[in-house]
């Protein structure tokens, strides 16, 4: 019985492989007319592969029509992304608006039971004063800082001190850094910048009779001093000064701007004369030999 089958099963799939190697032929007449208009050659085996082919191509379109085109928006289910942020975002203000409502409500009726004289339910023990419970500040010792706390103050400020003079001086030291000084007068430095000796600047054996601006700016001071001594300051960017002091006469006037080179002093009698040449950025002396070509 089952060679049987198996014998039936075999002449069933030769005679289906036979029908899809038989070629037939398709035959175009014109209508009205018995001749022939073509006819071209066909094989059940190419029916099925153009026909799965035109399947599989219409399949294509339809998803590529369902994915990249509006069409997508009539598929059972869809839901556009903007569409859903849209309704996440109105249901998170939705429950704010809710909780905001109901924070009034409850405010609108403490004050109802407050302007009615009921008891709104607050537990007066925890947000309030009562008399027994008071603090006497009356006397002013029980609050007096200690030892500790006065030397943890004075360490605290000194080391904020510290760090604001850390600061001033990067901030001074980028700010000249930038600058481009010109010596004041040819020389040789017979005393150098000691503000522990209350010495502000250097002291320069100028062997010329004129003296230059280091920088250009706005003179701010020039006038003449006792024992044929004048002085001319200088205000620069960056709140920077430079002082010339020296004997003779300035050369220039109050308010007047001046440029770097330009003179500014004219010393009396023949050289060598003693020039006193100071820097100070923001109220504090600076060490001119530091951004001056001196030999």
């Amino acid at each position: 019985m089952g060679q049987k089958t198996t014998s039936g099963q075999r002449r069933f799939l030769h005679n289906l492989r036979e029908k899809m190697r038989t070629r037939y032929h398709i035959v175009l007449y014109r209508e009205g007319e018995t001749q022939e208009a073509g006819q071209f050659p066909v094989t059940l085996r190419t029916v099925l592969a153009v026909a799965g082919a035109l399947c599989i191509l219409l399949v294509g379109v339809a998803i590529a029509l369902s994915m990249f085109t509006p069409l997508k928006e009539w598929a059972p289910g869809y839901t556009d992304p903007t569409l859903r942020e849209e309704l996440i975002f109105n249901t998170m203000r939705l429950d704010s608006l809710e909780r905001e409502l109901a924070v009034r409500d409850r405010y609108f009726a403490v004050l109802q039971a407050i302007t009615r004289g009921e008891d709104n339910g607050r537990d007066d023990s925890l947000n309030s004063i009562t008399q027994s419970g008071r603090m006497d500040f009356s006397d002013s010792r029980a609050f007096a800082p200690s030892a500790e706390d006065s030397i943890l103050r004075a360490q605290v400020e000194a080391d904020e001190m510290l760090v604001f003079e850390s600061d001033l001086q990067q901030e001074r030291q980028d700010a000249i850094d930038l600058m481009t000084f010109m010596t004041p007068a040819p020389g040789s430095v017979t005393g150098k910048f000691l503000p522990e000796n209350r010495q502000f600047g250097l002291r320069i054996e100028s062997t010329s009779n004129a003296v230059v601006a280091t920088l250009g700016g706005t003179v701010t001071l020039a006038v003449p001093m006792a024992t044929d001594t004048c002085i001319v300051q200088i205000q620069h960017d960056s709140n920077l000064i430079s002082s010339y002091k020296t004997t003779g006469r300035p050369s220039v006037e109050t308010g007047s701007l001046v440029a770097a080179g330009d003179t500014i002093l004219l010393a009396a009698g023949r050289a060598p004369h003693t020039l006193q040449f100071e820097l100070w950025y923001r109220g504090v002396p600076v060490d001119p030999e530091k951004y001056l070509l001196l030999p």
